[in-house]
């Protein structure tokens, strides 16, 4: 797997995970889960909260979206791929048989490890 696609599938699967009517205090929740996931496992390179809103995010764009260096160096993004596919492997623990959670993109972030 080429590391060019890394923040492809962060930006495609925050939006996933964040779609809906409440998008800024679920990613809010996600950067807090995050953040509080660096903490315990003391990570030196995080992804900047900035990460975690609509402004870098652009749902809905028709655009590509690029993730700056500055948000999210490829150190950060190694540390955050680890975050997402404990994450995502606790959602899918916790809603046995829901679909979704087999998608190219979560089961990448579930088994990249």
């Amino acid at each position: 797997m080429h590391l060019a696609v890394i923040p492809d599938i962060i930006v495609a699967i925050l939006c996933d995970l964040s779609d809906g009517p409440r998008r800024e205090a679920d990613l809010q929740a996600l950067h807090a889960s995050y953040k509080s996931w660096c903490d315990e496992q003391g990570v030196p390179d995080r992804a900047s909260r900035k990460l975690f809103t609509s402004g870098i995010l652009r749902p809905g764009s028709k655009e590509y979206v690029g993730i700056s260096q500055k948000i999210c160096n490829a150190s950060a993004a190694r540390y955050f791929i680890f975050w997402l596919a404990q994450y995502m492997a606790a959602l899918a623990q916790s809603n046995p048989g829901n679909e979704w959670y087999m998608n190219p993109g979560v089961f990448f972030c579930c088994f990249y490890q």
